[in-house]
């Protein structure tokens, strides 16, 4: 076991003493990724939005609009690709970066915030400042 998972062994030696258990948890907790997620994990907002973006009756449908995106998206790009000639390559690169770039933004930020409404982007601006707070 303990060849295939070698961090095992500093494991068992950490769990002899309580000093270095009580060193190791103050490690952790000094790190700024993990202060940041016990931040946005203590905000009362959270639950909140998160309880009602499960109860919200329009899931589906935004799941079916999701879906016909996809494929609209995917049809569109194609026929843009098509109509290009293959010796422009960075033409298609960067067809390929916009519109990979317009897909993430509608399908992540647009379509959920039409479908789900204020609690949805209560979320994507704490976790925003989430990320600000690295």
């Amino acid at each position: 076991m303990n060849r295939l998972y070698p961090f095992t062994l500093e494991l068992h030696a950490l769990a002899d003493s309580p000093e270095s258990q009580a060193e190791t948890v103050n490690k952790v907790l000094s790190n700024k990724f993990i202060q940041s997620f016990l931040t946005i994990a203590s905000d009362p907002k959270v639950p909140l939005n998160i309880n009602s973006i499960m109860k919200n009756p329009s899931r589906t449908d935004m799941a079916y609009v999701e879906g016909g995106w996809l494929l609209l998206f995917l049809v569109l790009r194609a026929a843009l690709i098509a109509n290009i000639p293959s010796k422009r390559w960075l033409i298609h690169l960067v067809i390929k970066l916009l519109a990979g770039i317009i897909f993430i933004a509608v399908s992540s930020i647009a379509i959920p915030w039409y479908f789900l409404g204020k609690p949805y982007f209560e979320l994507l601006v704490i976790f925003s400042n989430f990320f600000k707070m690295l």
